[in-house]
């Protein structure tokens, strides 16, 4: 049993290794061979067991930096989210022809399961590691993340196969490559089309607040305000027609800290522009995490509160009934209550063109959907928020609570997945973090970055967004691919144990 751990260990690093920082990605298509042998020859105990132990070490290494809001949420987290690799190990490996779709579908089954039950957590899927390989990650527009999962799997499996000499490794072969062939004819095809870009410009405000200044007053107006105010300012001389501030960067709670919002209000008025501005909201004895859309005229248009909250971050689960859990964490944890309404944004994009006939004044009335935190993780909401009308997608978050670990990078990564699988752009703002612009194809463009360095430094990065595509088969269904996963292995197993 202990040859079995080391090589389930093993497989745990090359996964780690095949996502940020490391981004060794071409390890992912070989980090599952170590875990096959190891499943050899065991019964379903056993092969729970060291499926367990795979997902134990993998989500360690994946999600360590959550020790930084919550040891107790960490260790909690990380025993849990285990059990479903665990799960997606439990068929046994064979040399039957059905192995090399039934595998790829129960792993998939596995991480759809994780991303729902008690709320959900889909960080670092598998196929998420796949996030700059842009022509590989098209498929998504049809079968989500769990596509490319899938596909990983099966290529894992089929290395497998060939090196233990299977006798029907041929077939396996033959459908590994022509899922392939598919993918990559899919995803080439995609990277020809031309994308247009709105008549408006964006700009991106990453102010860099330490978390413990964040909530301290003494440096609300002297710093952080001042902040904000300093790089908007720049960003509004540069020709921005909206200006986004990240996750709570709002210093304080907007429309009650009253002088604060004076000041900002007269600063709107001033710059001419609309903002989007992340803050803390109040509203009958309850608190929520908001998304204020406020006119150049200082007027608020709309405001989104967020649905999904984080667990230990910023609320406790269950403590109406196990308040003793708030006492034994060694990190303040918010009291916040979830928004019930999914909010959509209207802007009006302007754009004045010169031409020899005389100035052309081109108005284009936009629609656009928030993402607060970690919603974009959350495929769903941002399928609503399409579905609704969203011309594009905003996450505002602040990655700042995780110090500088490769948190910020594997957020950024469900962000790219959210744009291809409904074909429109995401535009991202972070108090410290990604703070970037994403098209329609998932690609990562007009990053900020100072000196090279994208984390943890403040600046501003401007840009045009790309008009979205045509409505894509994922934005209209969902997670059929999940759900055919569900219903072929079914089927193959079923028809495997007749004959």
């Amino acid at each position: 049993m202990l040859r079995k751990l080391i090589l389930a260990i093993i497989s745990s690093l090359l996964v780690i290794l095949a996502f940020p920082k490391f981004n060794l990605e071409f390890l992912v298509w070989v980090s599952f061979v170590p875990l096959f042998f190891a499943l050899e020859n065991t019964s379903i105990k056993q092969r729970f067991f060291v499926g367990y132990v795979f997902g134990l070490v993998m989500f360690a290494g994946l999600l360590y930096w959550l020790v930084h809001v919550s040891v107790l949420g960490a260790v909690v987290l990380i025993c849990f989210l285990a059990i479903f690799p665990a799960i997606g190990l439990l068929y046994k490996i064979s040399d039957t022809s059905i192995i090399v779709f039934v595998f790829p579908s129960v792993w998939v089954i596995s991480e759809f399961l994780r991303s729902h039950i008690f709320t959900g957590f889909p960080w670092a899927l598998l196929g998420h590691c796949l996030y700059k390989n842009i022509a590989v990650i098209q498929i998504a527009d049809i079968t989500g993340a769990y596509g490319l999962s899938f596909i990983i799997v099966m290529i894992n499996l089929v290395f497998y196969s060939i090196l233990r000499y299977f006798q029907n490794k041929r077939h396996h072969v033959f459908v590994c490559v022509l899922f392939c062939m598919i993918t990559l004819f899919y995803g080439f095809s995609f990277m020809q089309v031309k994308l247009e870009k709105e008549p408006m410009d964006i700009a991106l405000i990453q102010g860099n607040i330490a978390q413990e200044k964040k909530w301290d007053p003494q440096k609300y107006e002297v710093e952080i305000l001042e902040q904000y105010m300093r790089l908007s300012e720049i960003a509004a001389k540069n020709g921005a027609d909206l200006i986004i501030w990240p996750e709570t960067s709002f210093p304080g709670l907007y429309n009650d800290d009253t002088s604060i919002t004076y000041r900002i209000d007269e600063f709107i008025k001033r710059m001419g522009k609309d903002f989007l501005i992340g803050s803390v909201s109040y509203s009958e004895g309850n608190y929520y995490n908001s998304a204020y859309f406020i006119s150049s005229e200082a007027q608020i248009q709309e405001i989104y509160s967020k649905m999904h909250l984080v667990p230990f971050g910023e609320y406790i689960p269950f403590e109406d009934k196990l308040p003793w859990i708030r006492s034994s964490i060694d990190k303040p944890v918010g009291d916040m209550l979830p928004g019930q309404e999914y909010k959509i944004f209207s802007f009006v994009a302007k754009n004045d063109i010169e031409t020899s006939e005389g100035l052309i004044r081109e108005r284009r009335f936009l629609k656009f959907g928030v993402l607060i935190c970690f919603e974009d993780i959350f495929p769903d909401i941002s399928r609503l928020a399409v579905n609704k009308g969203a011309d594009f997608l905003v996450n505002i978050t602040n990655d700042a609570w995780f110090s500088d670990t490769n948190a910020a990078y594997e957020h950024v990564q469900s962000s790219v997945f959210r744009a291809v699988e409904n074909r429109v752009s995401v535009v991202r703002s972070a108090n410290t973090g990604i703070s970037c612009f994403i098209d329609p194809r998932g690609e990562i463009t007009d990053i900020l970055k100072v000196k090279g360095k994208e984390t943890f430094v403040d600046g501003i990065s401007k840009a045009r967004i790309y008009k979205p595509m045509r409505k894509s088969f994922y934005t209209k269904f969902g997670d059929v691919f999940v759900w055919l996963c569900v219903f072929m292995s079914l089927g193959l197993i079923i028809l495997d144990k007749r004959q």
